[in-house]
Order: structure tokens, then sequence, then C-alpha cells
């Protein structure tokens, strides 16, 4: 649609793009070599400031559009931002830590919460706890239940009566759907997987269920917690199992003893990690694994229940 647009981008027509420079010069008692690393949470070079590196961008946007001759929408402006983002920085950085800066300063372009890199802003009012509930009670109440602990049991570690858990349980996750942001939720997210360590609720458990109750689930849980490849083919057969009309999460219980809300919490820490560490071949090989497991189990559960329904179609 922008025919223009994709080819500045491109590189098609490179003497009308905005030249490459170099990181602006800091005053000579605070200069930082660009040897001395990343910031953990923007990945930005150390040797220039974030507001140097937006003003950059910023003239990169403002010439490519003086020298448009579209009309352009604001969703297109905040793709030149991305864009020029990414150039700005392999100008200034090389492409060390490229992939995780991509992801971080996509989401701010776009005012998004990075899930496991960025810091949550704790004065956001959605943030705020419900008649006394905060964020992480509510996660790590989510947590247990998952796993099997009930209402009564929540209610009564909280010290709250049946009437207010109904209607924070109605609250929390309209906070989460007015968020544009996808803060709330993605560090409702982060405390889910972290609901053993919550002070009141973390040792919480309901009788006989999770991994706990036996030597084989719990050491089933630590390896997925620690083997991706065991994590990503239990996923694959979760996904097989559904597709066969079975308890994918039941299935996960019953072979390996681990509870839904232990697996779900183990997901997040995964996800949590995987952003922190950034890498697409990464990503695409384990996935790739997971796809092949998949394929796997449902060939699986195709010969326990007689052979695909399409086997017995003769065309």
């Amino acid at each position: 649609m922008f025919k223009k647009l994709l080819n500045d981008l491109l590189g098609n027509e490179d003497e009308k793009k905005p030249q490459p420079s170099e990181p602006p010069q800091q005053e000579a008692q605070q200069a930082v070599p660009a040897t001395a690393g990343f910031d953990p949470e923007t990945f930005h070079g150390l040797h220039y400031t974030e507001a140097q590196f937006e003003a950059e961008v910023e003239k990169r946007v403002q010439a490519f559009v003086a020298d448009s001759d579209e009309d352009l929408l604001e969703n297109d402006i905040m793709n030149l931002r991305t864009n020029f983002g990414r150039d700005v920085f392999t100008d200034w950085n090389g492409w060390d830590r490229y992939e995780q800066f991509s992801l971080v300063w996509g989401s701010k372009v776009r005012g998004i919460h990075a899930f496991g890199i960025q810091k949550a802003d704790e004065s956001d009012p959605l943030l705020q706890p419900i008649h006394g509930v905060s964020l992480y009670d509510y996660a790590a109440a989510a947590s247990k239940m998952g796993s099997g602990v009930s209402t009564e049991q929540v209610c009564k570690a909280l010290g709250i009566e049946l009437p207010v858990w109904e209607e924070i349980n109605v609250l929390w996750p309209k906070r989460m759907q007015e968020d544009t942001s996808f803060q709330v939720i993605n560090v409702f997210s982060q405390y889910f997987g972290q609901a053993d360590q919550h002070p009141v609720l973390g040792k919480l458990t309901a009788a006989g269920s999770g991994s706990g109750g036996n030597a084989e689930g719990a050491a089933n849980l630590q390896r997925l917690e620690e083997d991706l490849y065991f994590y990503h083919e239990l996923c694959g057969a979760r996904q097989a199992a559904y597709e066969y009309g079975l308890d994918g999460a039941q299935w996960i219980l019953d072979n390996y003893g681990i509870t839904l809300g232990e697996f779900q919490g183990v997901a997040v820490k995964h996800m949590e990690k995987q952003n922190q560490q950034f890498n697409s071949q990464d990503i695409m090989h384990y996935m790739n694994y997971q796809d092949e497991k998949q394929k796997e189990y449902a060939e699986r559960f195709a010969a326990e229940q007689g052979g695909n329904v399409a086997d017995d179609i003769t065309f």
C-alpha cells in the first residue's frame, strides 16, 4: 500500500534514507565507552542516553514524513518509529542484543508492557489492591485453585468472606480488560508463576493433589522446570490430547502427577525467561520440536482410539 515507505525501509532508495549517525558524545566526565554494555531493562547501549536515542529516531521519522508524498496514518508513524529505532540501534550498537532490544522497543512504541523484561509501574491505579487483595494475592490464589485448592481455603487464608472474593474475581479481570498496555495481565502472569513464594498462599495445597503428594510427581515438576525439551514435549502431548477429545490437563496429571496450576506456573516462568533471553532461532527450534511431539502423540491417541475418523472414509 505504501510502496515508497516499503522501498525506503528496505533500502531500495538509499539516497533518500537518513544516513547512519554516530551516538552523541556525552560530557567527558560522564562518557561511557561503547563496550560498557547494555541496560538490562531497555537493552540500550550505556554509551548514550535514552533521550538522545529517541531524539535521533524522531529526527529520522520527521525527515521521512517531510519527504513523503502520501498522507501517513498513526499506525504508519508507529511503524516508522519502530523501524528507524532498530536502524539507530544497529548504527550505534551493532547487532549485539538486537533481538532483545527490538522486543522492548517495539512494545514501547505501541505503549505495550514487555512481559518478563520491563518493570511494572507500581503507581499505576490499575495495580492497586481491591478490597485489600493485591494482584499478587489474586494471581497466587488463581494458581492454587488450578492445583485443586478450594475457594474456601483461599478465602480463609486471605481473611476475607466469599462474597468479597466473588467481587474481587470480577474486578481484577475487568482491570485486565481495561488495561490497553497489558501491564496488569503481564504482572498477573509473573505473579502466577511465583505462587509458591507467596507469603500466605505459597504452602497452601489441596489434600492429595499436586506433585507434592508423591515423589514421582515432584520429580516430573522439577524436570518440567529445568528441561525445555520435556516441557515442550508435554505441551505437544497436551494439545494432541485435546484434539482427540481428551482432557489434556487431566492426562498430564494422570501420567505425570502435575496439576494444571503447576503446569501453567512453569509455562509462565519459561515465557518470562524466553523474553529476557530472546532468541528467535531458539524459539523456532523448540516450537518445531513441540510440533513433532504433538504429531507423535496424535498418532498414539489415534491408535488408542482405533485410528482417525478419516481412515474409514473412502473417496
